[in-house]
């Protein structure tokens, strides 16, 4: 566990500064999980039963675009490391969901690498939540700083995926707690849930609840800076998968 990284967090967060014993617990979850992390992206779809070769598309065709990109404002960017990138383009590739829901975009790093796979497959929609831009707050009260009040939300998704992906993306600019409820009834079941909008505990674990439902069999929830909303979680669910991530980023798969 990165003890300076995790304090940083707590201190740059208003809900866990007022709050001793949530900040106990996130300091504990953190411990939790850190000795399951795994750091590379071939290992970690290995684990999953997928051979990494399945990232040579994105080598060949996305790897200078998408990567030239991020690495052009690593200073100011919020988002998955390059790693985790790469897990989800992966997973897309893999296991070919067709219904996908995202919550959180920001500069839409997550965004970017799932609509490579689902170009690569030729198939699959994907449906992002996301507040306004002019609802950012200068710093959201899980501690992350934000760019898209002024940089537009998805501002890192390279131009030729925003292309193609016309009419295999919809951006949905509203409250997630009102626009996930609505999704999901309109689609019944899905494939694909990532969470990465707010990282609080209760957040997280109200929209892993109300996912799971609604996820076919076989299908993928997984979810970004892990904590004991995610702990709670996954032992009600009794998948000790869950326990293994890669830089605190979760994954399951629903059998």
């Amino acid at each position: 566990m990165k003890i300076k990284r995790t304090i940083n967090e707590i201190i740059n967060s208003d809900y866990y500064k007022l709050k001793p014993i949530e900040s106990i617990k996130y300091i504990y979850s953190k411990y939790y999980f850190s000795k399951n992390r795994i750091l590379n992206s071939n290992e970690f779809l290995n684990i999953l039963g997928i051979d990494s070769s399945i990232l040579d598309s994105y080598k060949y065709n996305w790897q200078d675009i998408i990567e030239g990109n991020i690495n052009e404002c690593t200073d100011t960017h919020v988002g998955v490391p390059i790693e985790v990138g790469k897990v989800l383009y992966g997973i897309v590739r893999f296991y070919k969901p067709q219904i996908l829901i995202e919550t959180g975009i920001a500069a839409g790093i997550s965004t970017t690498f799932i609509l490579a796979g689902l170009l690569e497959n030729k198939s699959g929609m994907l449906y992002s939540i996301d507040l306004p831009p002019n609802s950012y707050e200068e710093k959201a009260k899980d501690g992350s700083n934000y760019t898209c009040n002024n940089k537009g939300i998805g501002w890192v998704i390279p131009d030729i995926i925003i292309e193609q992906s016309k009419n295999i993306h919809k951006i949905i600019l509203n409250d997630v707690k009102v626009s996930l409820p609505k999704l999901l009834n309109e689609n019944q079941k899905i494939d694909f849930f990532l969470h990465d909008d707010l990282h609080l505990p209760n957040h997280m674990k109200w929209e892993y609840d109300l996912v799971w439902d609604y996820i076919n069999q076989g299908g993928i929830l997984c979810s970004d800076d892990i904590n004991y909303g995610w702990k709670e979680f996954i032992c009600e669910k009794n998948i000790s998968f869950g326990k293994r991530n890669i830089d605190r980023f979760g994954l399951v798969i629903k059998s």
